[in-house]
């Protein structure tokens, strides 16, 4: 996307989040999307409690894949990880309040897994991403969105074009695949 700025406002990092676990159910439809895919290279965003990377993980079995998780908050990341120092901010070009990390780990992605941002005292947000990362997604790639049903009907009025929205588990459970 053309003209994609930052604004020098950086999101605030509450001190009292412990983050939020994926559901059950968004785990089950995680794994059985990794088994059906087989991406050899995964990107979340939002590592938060490790639950969904344990999943990832665990989906992955012995087979080889690159995985990489961004979290913005040191003390969710695990002591034995490393940890990227991230940050959020504000972008000032959307039409709506939009959020993304700073910087992103270059590609080729097979599947980005979107597990973040959750609205919090500052405000409801749509994780920008995407647009910066929809160019590293390879063609066919997928991206998994657990609940955040701002953001799909963001991406839905602003990428149709080059992504189709197919598959639906439930109203917090959304695929994209790359066009």
């Amino acid at each position: 996307m053309a003209g994609w700025q930052h604004a020098a406002l950086s999101v605030p990092n509450d001190p009292d989040y412990q983050g939020v676990a994926m559901p059950d159910n968004a785990i089950a439809a995680l794994k059985a999307l990794i088994e059906d895919e087989r991406p050899i290279r995964i990107l979340e965003l939002g590592y938060g409690t490790g639950k969904s990377r344990q999943a990832i993980d665990e989906a992955c079995g012995l087979r080889y894949t690159h995985v990489r998780s961004l979290e913005q908050s040191k003390k969710l990341f695990p002591a034995d990880a490393v940890w990227t120092p991230t940050k959020r901010v504000f972008d000032t070009d959307m039409l709506c309040p939009v959020v993304s990390y700073e910087s992103h780990p270059e590609g080729p992605w097979d599947m980005i897994v979107i597990d973040g941002p959750h609205n919090t005292a500052t405000g409801p947000w749509v994780g920008g991403d995407i647009f910066h990362l929809k160019g590293d997604l390879k063609v066919g790639g997928v991206v998994f969105i657990q609940g955040r049903r701002l953001h799909v009907d963001y991406y839905q009025m602003n990428l149709f074009e080059e992504f189709i929205f197919e598959r639906m588990w439930s109203p917090n459970l959304t695929v994209m695949r790359k066009r």
